[in-house]
Parts: C-alpha cells; structure tokens; sequence
C-alpha cells in the first residue's frame, strides 16, 4: 500500500492556513486522528474559535513557534494514499440532505427476509440471549426483536431496490454466504445485532438432555437476556471496517435509516475513489516492476553476450593451437616419409577445427557471438 508522509513542521503550517478538519480531509486523516498526532508530537493548533474570530476581523493570539524536535529524527506522519484520495474527494462532494424513510408496516416480506427467519431458534438461543440466522441476511437477535427486524429489513429492501441494487449471495474470503445488496462493483452487506444485558433479578429456564432413552431436566441459571437494544452494521466490499446504526436513549435505528441511507452512498462514493486508486496504485506498482524486470533482464542479457564473446573466444583459441599442431605436423618430412595417409588425416582435422570455429561460423552465415538474445521469461516483454 502506497503511503504519503508529512513532517512536523508541514503539518505545522498546514494547521495555521486552514481548519484542522479541511487539514485531515486534505492529507487523508480524520481530525480525530490528527489531533492525538499533534498532541504527542507537539505540534500547536490553532485555538477553539480562532478562524471564526480570523472569519470576523477580529485580532486572535500570536501563532506560536514550533519546538526543535529533541533529536535529529523528526517525526513523520504517514498517510495512505487510498485514504487522501478518498479525503480530497469528499472536500468538493455537496452535504446530502438526509431522506424521510417510512418503516414498512405490512404483513408480507421479501423471500430473503422469509429465508433468514426460516430456521431461526426462538427457544433454543445462545447464552447471551441471541439467536443466529442460518441463511439470507446475517441475523444475531433475541426472539422478541423478530418483528420489528423483519420490518427494518423489508424498509431496507424497498429503499435499496429504488435506488438501482438487488439482491445477491456475498462470501468474504471464508465466512458463510450472506445475502447483501449489490449494484455495478458495489457490494454492501448488513447485520442486526442486539446487545445483551444481565437480567435485573435471578433468573432460570428449564432445559433436557436425552440419554438411554431417557429424558432429564434441570433448571439452567440465566446470565443473560436481549436487551432490545438493536445495532445495525453495514459493510462495503471495498471498504475496511464497519458504520454502525444503533439505538440510542434519544434514538432507534428506524429513526435513522435515512442517515444509514447517506452513509451507504458516503461508502459507495469512497468506494468508487478506493478503486480508482487502487487501480492507479497497481498500475504503478506494475510499471515499477517492469522497470526494474527490464534492469534486472538487460544485466542478464549482458552477461550472456559476454559468455558467449568469451566462450567463442577461448574456443578460437583452443583451436588456433591445434590448427598450429596440424600445420606443423603436414610439414613435417619424417611424418610425411613414414605416414602415406597424411593428406586424409590433414583434411579430416583441417574439417574438425573448422567446424568448431566460431569464426569460420560467421563466415558461414552464422549469427556473431552475442548476437541472438535469449528469449525472456520472466513474464514481460
């Protein structure tokens, strides 16, 4: 993953031209983020209320020095780049204004809905209280939250079909197949989950066990109880991490589903960057690679032009001594006097040296040593 990194001294005089808040979005961070950084690297913010002051010609406190750091290794701060991208898009992107959803209040639901409720336990759930869907939407509730999920769900639904998604099966890497809602490349995924609490007094539920052809009962301490307290999380396939809805005191989450709406299109909308920098990144990753593929090749290359000049030339003159040899032994009077073949043995060997010579190769209409790469196979060209 592509980082950016910024100094003290940058982020110093970043935070006294603009917002802290534009500075985070500016660099790919969130404010939050980029306070604790500056506190623990002491780097002064402007005070609260400074730029509406500066906004209204009022005069505000002098912009305070940045200290030495205490060593020679100044402190970085390391943005991914997918993130700053992400952060410098949403600064030109318009607030939406939030939608009115109306919560579903018939009695007949979608399919997927009947498919995640069809084997759902309503007696026997877990020790916190829950239930689990085994199939279609990824459902962790108590049995008295059933109807009002079914209607968020059949809410959610009616909202996403309208806006141009469907309906699909959605495996992350080796969790179970979950129903999600999926549009071009986007893929958004849902679960309920509702809180457990201690019950407020002593409580105890009945439970068996078979054996033999026998059944036996006991009473089973409880420890905990649904507190109706619903969470609804939503993911994005190319986005880290969870937005969560949940209830509140002063709020439900079907009071919020348009706020979760917007938050679904702030995912699709980060998403949309994500993959064009990621696809950027690889491009350039790709390109790096290949750079370096060609450096790495070209050396090889040059090594074997040089094996092959050296070779043909310890070869030429492995072969010039025997050329000397046969020479001298044709001119020899007491070779010739006591061998009457040596003219065939002559032209034999005068054959053998020329058909090893690289130079008599070339001569030949042979390729110069070097001169033929070999064929590359490191999967670029």
């Amino acid at each position: 993953m592509e980082r950016e990194s910024y100094t003290r001294t940058e982020i110093y005089e970043l935070l006294w031209t603009e917002p802290a808040t534009k500075v985070a979005l500016r660099i790919g961070l969130s404010d939050v983020a980029l306070g604790k950084w500056c506190k623990q690297y002491g780097v002064p913010k402007p005070p609260l209320g400074y730029w509406a002051k500066l906004e209204h010609g009022k005069i505000t406190s002098e912009k305070p020095p940045l200290e030495p750091w205490w060593n020679e290794h100044d402190p970085l701060i390391h943005v991914r780049t997918r993130d700053k991208a992400i952060m410098e898009a949403r600064l030109n992107k318009p607030a939406e204004p939030i939608p009115v959803i109306e919560i579903y209040k018939g009695n007949k639901f979608h399919e997927e809905i009947e498919k995640t409720f069809k084997d759902f336990q309503m007696e026997n759930h877990s020790k916190f209280g829950r239930s689990e869907s085994k199939a279609g939407f990824d459902v962790q509730i108590g049995p008295h939250s059933v109807p009002r999920v079914k209607r968020i769900l059949q809410t959610l639904i009616n909202e996403f079909l309208s806006r141009g998604y469907r309906l699909g099966v959605h495996r992350k890497y080796s969790n179970a197949e979950v129903t999600a809602f999926k549009r071009d490349d986007d893929v958004v995924t849902i679960e309920f989950y509702e809180v457990s609490t201690k019950p407020p007094k002593p409580m105890k539920r009945k439970r068996s066990w078979t054996s033999g052809g026998h059944t036996h009962s006991y009473m089973m301490d409880i420890e905990y109880i649904p507190s109706g307290r619903l969470e609804l999380r939503i993911r994005h396939n190319d986005i880290y991490g969870w937005k969560i809805v949940k209830d509140s005191e002063k709020t439900s989450v079907e009071e919020q589903l348009g706020k979760l709406i917007n938050l679904i299109a702030e995912l699709s909308f980060d998403a949309k960057i994500a993959r064009v920098e990621r696809e950027a990144s690889e491009a350039r990753e790709q390109t790096e690679r290949k750079r370096l593929a060609d450096i790495k090749w070209a050396k090889e290359v040059d090594a074997w032009k040089w094996g092959q000049l050296k070779d043909a030339a310890e070869r030429w003159n492995e072969l010039a001594v025997l050329r000397d040899f046969v020479k001298t032994m044709r001119a020899s009077r007491v070779v010739r006097r006591k061998n009457k073949e040596l003219n065939n043995w002559v032209s034999w060997a005068q054959e053998q040296i020329n058909a090893r010579d690289p130079i008599y190769k070339v001569a030949s209409g042979m390729s110069l040593p070097g001169q033929n790469e070999p064929l590359r196979d490191d999967g670029f060209e």
